[in-house]
Parts: C-alpha cells; structure tokens; sequence
C-alpha cells in the first residue's frame, strides 16, 4: 500500500512540473508569435533570453539591427519565479521604422487606461505599444532593452551615463 501511494504521490509531482514548465514554453511561444507578426517577413531573430542567461549578445543584435535599420525580434523571459503572474517582455522593429515593445503577463492586461495607441491581443495576454519617435532603446527592468520610459532601468546616480542609440528612422 505504501508503494503505491508513494508512486502516486511521485506520479502526481511529476505532472505538476510538466504542467509547470509547458505553461511556460506555452506562455514564450503566445509572445513570440506576436513579435514575428509585428516585426513582419523576413525580420532577424534575435532571440529569447531565459532566466540566469546573459542578455548581452541578443541586446547587442536588436542594437545592431535598429541601428542598421533591419526589421528584428526578440523577448527577455527573465522572471524567475513567478508569483500571481509571468511576465514577458519583447520588442519588435519593422522595415518601416515602427518599433514596439510587447508585454506578455500570464493573467492578462486590464484594456482601462491603456496608453493611446496601446492593444491587447491574445486574450488580452499581451500589451503592445509603439516607440515614440525618435525611437530611444534603453535598459529595462526585464534586464533587456525597451522603448518604453516605465519599465526603464534607472541608473544610479553613481553609474556612468551610457548613450542609448535613437533613429528618426
């Protein structure tokens, strides 16, 4: 009896971390598919930075990218853990020079208040807004890049400035 109870309780662990980890591949597949519709044919994949990864190398292609006027996409899946929701930000540059930050969160976005200009999409699990032009690509709090002034890693006052690149492109 013992055995079996112990090999329900593992069998029963199991489940929940795969209903777990498929939540979240599911979760980076929603937003990555709006991103490439954004972004449109042809667009460079930057990539998808996962927790405890460094965001450099995908950071400096979006940069690389925008700078050189090539459509691209990208999302910074950092959370680690989640609470109430996960959240996922991305961006996205079209080969006309429309740049759009997108923002998945697990349990969806209230359409009160949103920004002018701002959809929701997929359920109303993602946000997406346009930059404004110029466009301005600065560290986020998702440890990526972003457009957008309220998700904008602050520096401190002791940190030195960095220039962001910005395009009337």
């Amino acid at each position: 009896m013992k055995s079996n109870r112990r090999s329900l309780l593992i069998a029963i662990a199991l489940l929940l971390g795969a209903s777990a980890l498929y939540s979240q591949l599911d979760h980076a597949t929603v937003i990555m598919h709006r991103v490439r519709i954004l972004a449109g044919s042809g667009a460079i994949n930057c990539g998808h930075v996962k927790p405890k990864s460094d965001p450099n190398p995908v950071s400096e292609c979006v940069l690389t990218s925008f700078v050189n006027h090539k459509p691209f996409y990208v999302i910074y899946d950092t959370q680690e853990i989640a609470i109430d929701s996960h959240f996922i930000d991305g961006l996205a540059g079209d080969k006309s020079g429309n740049v759009y930050d997108v923002e998945f969160s697990s349990r969806g976005w209230s359409s009160e208040g949103l920004p002018t200009g701002a959809q929701l999409f997929d359920g109303k699990h993602i946000f997406v807004e346009a930059c404004k032009k110029p466009v301005a690509l600065n560290k986020s709090i998702y440890q990526g890049l972003t457009c957008i002034p309220r998700i904008t890693d602050r520096p401190r006052e002791t940190d030195e400035k960095s220039s962001s690149p910005s395009s009337s492109w």
